[in-house]
């Protein structure tokens, strides 16, 4: 899909418009970091809504802690009832920063990292709408069943389970004054119960800590075995690779426990484009080690590190029925949901 069709224009709008909701004589905050060339294009879609844009680097930020850096994005942007966060890569300290910088003066934020303007012109385009419908079709199925069950033709056979004291959370783009989203949106997300089985992570391994080759990471397939919720062992046939696992699940003491798992819901992912905030949208789940997310998802406990498996062609069985099916929406779950609108 090629800029010059205006599928970019028309996700930049669906963001302002849409997601964002912007409001005519509103102060937004664009916070950018290495994002200069996606910021051009929607400081004027912000003003078209009539808004006044505070534009607020976040370059000089880096190397801070969150400490630190939270009181001082927060007086940039105090008086901003939306903001918008857009880069490229992002410092975990800063990130974090501007999302509490964001709850401190009551700003609805949307959090894009990753950002680039393949993304604007796909996923970007998704409809809150619509993904709301999704999330909240996907919500009911997993609520009533009380599991998930995720399969993969090399090897996945996961069984995640949930329980009413863990909020399903369904993130469709339309952030609000006491909760952030993300882009690209359409995604449940929550603290698992119970989490027993084999994950095959033959997509991608994603993670702060350290940079796994996708390719690489498809060719060896490392497979991480759980129970109760924790990894109880993996297998890696690359020395290095598995050296860069161990090394993670050694740093903290929940690093090798599931904090968050994901389904997504967004309609307009269908195929691999080599960017990673999108392709993590592919449907099936995605299993989060490390960080819970504990303020949204109420897990008892957090850590400071990340490491997100991702498989291919996967299949989920939800309470008998069956929504994807290796790696692609059934026709009864996203039925007239066009990818090419």
């Amino acid at each position: 899909m090629s800029d010059d069709d205006g599928s970019v224009e028309r996700g930049v709008e669906n963001v302002v418009r849409a997601c964002l909701q912007v409001q005519p004589r509103e102060r937004v905050a664009l916070l950018t970091h290495d994002a200069d060339d996606v910021a051009r294009l929607f400081t004027p879609a912000i003003e078209r809504a009539g808004a006044r844009v505070i534009r607020v680097p976040l370059e000089p930020w880096a190397g801070r802690t969150t400490t630190t850096t939270t009181p001082g994005i927060a007086a940039s942007i105090t008086g901003c009832s939306a903001s918008l966060l857009l880069a490229r890569g992002l410092p975990g300290p800063v990130s974090l920063a501007a999302l509490q910088a964001a709850r401190r003066v009551g700003s609805r934020h949307l959090h894009a990292i990753g950002v680039e303007r393949r993304l604007l012109g796909q996923s970007f385009r998704a409809d809150p709408d619509k993904l709301a419908a999704l999330n909240a079709e996907m919500r009911n199925l997993v609520a009533a069943a009380h599991d998930i069950v995720v399969k993969s033709p090399t090897g996945t056979q996961l069984r995640v389970g949930t329980a009413p004291a863990f909020p399903i959370l369904a993130l469709d783009g339309r952030p609000s004054a006491v909760a952030f989203d993300n882009l690209p949106a359409g995604f449940l997300l929550l603290h698992p119960a119970t989490v027993d089985g084999a994950f095959v992570a033959d997509r991608a391994l994603v993670s702060a800590s350290f940079a796994a080759d996708t390719q690489l990471v498809r060719r060896v397939t490392p497979t991480f075995h759980f129970a109760r919720g924790r990894v109880e062992r993996f297998t890696c046939s690359d020395a290095g690779l598995a050296e860069r696992i161990q090394a993670y699940l050694d740093s903290h003491s929940h690093a090798s426990r599931v904090g968050t798992v994901w389904v997504p819901t967004n309609y307009l992912v269908r195929t691999e484009i080599g960017v990673g905030p999108q392709d993590a949208l592919l449907p099936g789940l995605v299993v989060s080690l490390g960080f819970s997310a504990s303020e949204r998802t109420r897990a008892p406990w957090d850590a400071p590190v990340q490491l997100r498996l991702l498989g291919r062609k996967q299949t989920l069985e939800v309470g008998g029925r069956t929504p994807v099916r290796d790696g692609r929406f059934e026709a009864w779950f996203a039925d007239g949901l066009d990818p090419l609108r």
